[in-house]
């Protein structure tokens, strides 16, 4: 069996159980968390329990929004640099959006 885990920042593959399980006790996982204004929170982070191919495993990396009117939105990428950059353009959307929503609410209320 093939077990799937990071190494400095790069998915690599492990036939050994224990150095999997060791790898994974570790909080390296995490790309980035960020904390918006608004109380929205986006979350990137690699996946700890992955078993299979290297050659098959896409999307090792997830970010996810807590909150907002995006609430749940996910999306994967491949490699930690695609994780970071779609991590700080999920951060930069969700803003634009919600000061954009604002905007909306507040012109309604006039």
């Amino acid at each position: 069996m093939r077990y799937v885990m990071l190494r400095d920042k790069k998915i690599v593959e492990t036939d050994d159980m224990y150095e999997w399980m060791k790898a994974n006790e570790f909080p390296n996982k995490r790309v980035a968390r960020t904390a918006l204004p608004s109380g929205t929170e986006i979350s990137t982070d690699f996946f700890k329990c992955l078993i299979g191919k290297l050659d098959d495993l896409k999307g090792g990396f997830e970010s996810m929004v807590f909150g907002g009117p995006l609430d749940g939105l996910r999306t994967r990428f491949d490699t930690w640099e695609e994780a970071e950059a779609g991590h700080t353009l999920f951060c930069t959307e969700i803003q634009r959006l919600e000061a954009e929503l604002k905007q909306k609410a507040e012109e309604g209320a006039k």
